[in-house]
């Protein structure tokens, strides 16, 4: 058992690692062949992390789901919720209220995929 939580770990931490060189060499101007050579990085470890990285992990992606708020239905029952909560085990969770800005949402969701979250 250990050897997958540490196997995990170690993805997780290339993962890392990739995303940030990928990031780096996207502002650099440089050409990928270039950004390599000059931090000593193989082309090919590039060109395979980042289609894995660009590839959607079913497993750790997000999936979103379109709610028509708008349309529920009031039985009476309770009081219409006023906002969406998204519960992540014990660690956090995210509250959109109605009128969020769904490129913030985005880009929260984009950073926490980028820390391993």
């Amino acid at each position: 058992m250990m050897g997958k939580n540490s196997r995990a770990v170690e993805l997780a931490a290339k993962r890392r690692y990739w995303d940030k060189q990928i990031a780096r060499w996207k502002e650099s101007g440089l050409s990928q062949a270039e950004y390599c050579r000059r931090h000593h990085l193989k082309v090919h470890q590039m060109v395979y992390w980042k289609k894995k990285l660009a590839e959607p992990n079913p497993k750790t992606s997000p999936q979103f789901v379109r709610l028509d708020l708008e349309r529920v239905i009031d039985d009476g029952a309770a009081p219409a919720p006023t906002a969406l909560r998204l519960v992540f085990g014990d660690t956090f969770f995210i509250e959109v209220n109605k009128g969020f800005d769904p490129a913030t949402l985005e880009q929260l969701l984009r950073t926490l995929r980028r820390a391993g979250c």
